[in-house]
């Protein structure tokens, strides 16, 4: 009995990785790697809420200020592969963190990359935060092809 409940211990976390996985909206797995790519930004932190919530944070709604600086955050990022001076125009009054990727092709493979980093979740997991901004960039010529800001704001 208790080598069954052990393996059922193992194998429902599984399951449930593998339900959330099949779950995922298209548009959170739509690559971004084409010219003029065009993020569901709504899709996007969505996914990010889904994740804040589940850890008693309160949810981000979309600010168009943060997204045109996070927009243009992207595209200093893949200009000069500085994520760090990319992100210096998202330092506005009331903002709080930001997060950058590169080389991923989907937002969901995106999220799981900062979701799965110690660093990065905390971000995430910011209680200040409550507007996010979420900028996609893509370069054919650059070394990453795909670039990624995240912009949280209070």
């Amino acid at each position: 009995m208790r080598k069954l409940l052990l393996g059922l211990m193992l194998i429902v976390p599984l399951a449930a990785c593998t339900t959330m996985t099949s779950q995922l909206p298209a548009a959170l797995t739509a690559r971004m790697d084409t010219n003029n790519p065009q993020l569901d930004r709504q899709a996007a932190l969505n996914l990010i809420n889904q994740y804040r919530t589940s850890q008693g944070l309160n949810m981000l709604t979309l600010d168009s200020g943060l997204q045109v600086k996070a927009q243009d955050a992207t595209l200093e990022y893949a200009q000069n592969g500085n994520s760090q001076a990319a992100t210096k125009p998202l330092n506005v009054p009331g903002e709080t963190a930001s997060l950058t990727s590169a080389g991923y092709a989907t937002f969901a493979d995106t999220f799981s990359g900062w979701r799965n980093s110690t660093k990065d979740s905390k971000v995430l997991l910011n209680p200040f935060a409550s507007k996010a901004a979420i900028a996609v960039h893509y370069d054919a010529n650059s070394t990453y092809g795909t670039y990624w800001v995240l912009g949280l704001a209070k």
